[in-house]
């Protein structure tokens, strides 16, 4: 179980339908560079192999490219990839039924703005921070090799 409080990037599947809408949970120590490419691979696994190879060939031949929109990255179109750094994630898992809950507090996003009077704002919030909340269920723990 994670702590409460605990800060992460999360990886998130957007679309309608999504079975498995957790994509990665990633330390929030994960330089934001690396973060592009991270979900571009993601985004290829899901695709098939001969898109692979080709991303593997020649990375800029990628046909969607992570972009950086709001508080995070997107990746891919319908269903897209959407990572972001979040605050207060943490995930409860019922011993019963075996379904996690994961829950965390979106960051707000924010936008420039023109400044009317000297000294003024030069961000104004465009979203509030607001909760997100999924379950999914709970699968054993995997092992490289085995």
């Amino acid at each position: 179980m994670a702590k409460a409080g605990m800060v992460a990037w999360l990886v998130t599947w957007q679309g309608p339908k999504m079975v498995e809408p957790l994509a990665a949970i990633l330390h929030y120590r994960t330089k934001e560079r690396c973060i592009p490419a991270m979900i571009e691979l993601l985004y290829a696994l899901r695709g098939y192999v001969d898109d692979l190879v080709s991303y593997a060939r020649k990375p800029a031949s990628n046909p969607y490219p992570a972009t950086r929109g709001g508080n995070g990255f997107t990746c891919g179109h319908n269903p897209y990839l959407y990572a972001r750094l979040v605050d207060q994630l943490k995930v409860d898992t019922n011993a019963q039924t075996g379904v996690q809950t994961i829950t965390w507090m979106e960051r707000p996003v924010h936008e420039l703005v023109d400044r009317a009077a000297p000294g003024g704002p030069r961000v104004k919030e465009s979203v509030s921070a607001r909760p997100g909340k999924m379950e999914r269920k709970a699968t054993p723990a995997w092992r490289v090799g085995v």
